[in-house]
């Protein structure tokens, strides 16, 4: 787990965020197209709900918030992803006048999936 330094910082950090876009861009897309809320939408909310997940459940492994149950990064991802989506769907509503119960809907369903599988490709990986 640790590198030739002991410091796995650089690389777990640089993985978070780069999962999170990879795996939050198309999840969102797939999550915002469903419900019939655009692509354009599920892009930009993927890059920027993908980024915040991605690395809080990097720095969560990062300052060994879990001790030696790694595998607690699952259900923190879930829980972090579905927050972030519950917050950026309710700010994409209120700034676009899209219906809130369907910006709610895509954004917690979006973020569940995202953290997912962002924390099991973390645990799995570090």
């Amino acid at each position: 787990m640790d590198d030739r330094n002991g410091d796995i910082s650089k690389s777990l950090g640089a993985t978070g965020v780069s999962l999170g876009i990879v795996i939050g861009v198309p999840v969102w897309i797939v999550t915002n197209t469903f419900f019939d809320i655009g692509t354009k939408l599920g892009l930009s909310n993927g890059v920027a709900a993908g980024l915040i997940i991605g690395s809080i459940c990097a720095l969560a492994l990062i300052k060994r918030w879990f001790g030696e149950h790694k595998i607690r990064v699952i259900p923190f991802g879930m829980g972090w992803g579905t927050l972030v989506g519950i917050g950026v769907g309710l700010l994409f509503a209120w700034s676009s006048g899209t219906s809130y119960l369907t910006a709610f809907s895509s954004g917690s369903i979006a973020g569940l999936i995202s953290g997912i599988l962002i924390g099991s490709i973390l645990w799995i990986s570090f």
